[in-house]
């Protein structure tokens, strides 16, 4: 039970790093889709609760308590079923990836056309142009198309740019992001499962343990009854005979 302490000490650490990725794109993701910029945040949080979670499952399992280990089991299930429906929801999500890429294709495109007129909008676009090596929403034609100068952040080196669009790369670097996450966490849930099934298992074994226990209690506490039976009738025996 508590090698799973480190299950959940991994989903923490995935959480982590798919935080800062993601959220270099929050400020594109359209509306519909905002329950992706918590789902870092989501696994965060069901890591530490498998953490907890673990800790009783562990606790249960050394003491032998039944009670701590059918806590575990029941707890670690609606874990299970939370990951999964996390999991489900982010697939499904991402399964029309034309709608995706089109509302996303709205987002990215105000904000790149805002990088003259708003300074926030001009060191985003710049960061995801320098970080994703992208230029303009569909390419720097983006940039001439608007008879703008096209950013320096566009540079590839001194004479060409980056040739690929910015919404391409983010939309396949989004999906990439939440494809993984939705896998990890279906991935997760089937180990949940194998820890829930050990768990039931311990706990049958203590609990048939308990019973083998209560059962040579009793038979210890019949011997040693009849025992003082046995004697105390020896002992009558000399009085009742002198008697006669």
């Amino acid at each position: 039970m508590c090698y799973f302490q480190l299950a959940g000490i991994g989903i923490i650490v995935v959480g982590v790093l798919y935080y800062y990725d993601v959220t270099k794109f929050d400020k594109v993701i359209p509306y519909q889709y905002k329950s992706v910029d918590t789902t870092p945040i989501e696994l965060m949080v069901v890591g530490s609760i498998v953490v907890i979670i673990a800790f009783l499952g562990c606790t249960g399992s050394i003491f032998e308590s039944s009670y701590l280990l059918l806590s575990y089991a029941i707890l670690l299930l609606i874990i299970f079923i939370v990951q999964m429906v996390l999991g489900v929801l982010i697939l499904i999500a991402l399964k029309d990836e034309t709608l995706f890429k089109r509302e996303l294709e709205t987002t990215v495109t105000k904000s790149f056309d805002q990088y003259y007129d708003d300074d926030g909008n001009k060191e985003w676009v710049d960061e995801i142009q320098k970080t994703l090596k992208c230029c303009g929403v569909s390419g720097s034609e983006y940039w001439v198309r608007k008879k703008q100068a096209i950013p320096e952040s566009c540079k590839e080196d001194s004479d060409n740019y980056h040739p690929n669009g910015c919404l391409d790369v983010i939309a396949a670097h989004a999906k990439k992001d939440l494809r993984t996450m939705g896998i990890v966490l279906l991935v997760l849930g089937l180990t949940e499962v194998l820890a829930i099934v050990l768990a039931c298992c311990e706990l049958l074994n203590i609990r048939d343990r308990e019973k083998r226990r209560s059962r040579t209690a009793r038979l210890l506490r019949y011997h040693a009854a009849e025992q003082t039976y046995q004697e105390a009738a020896a002992q009558q025996r000399p009085y009742d005979e002198r008697r006669y």
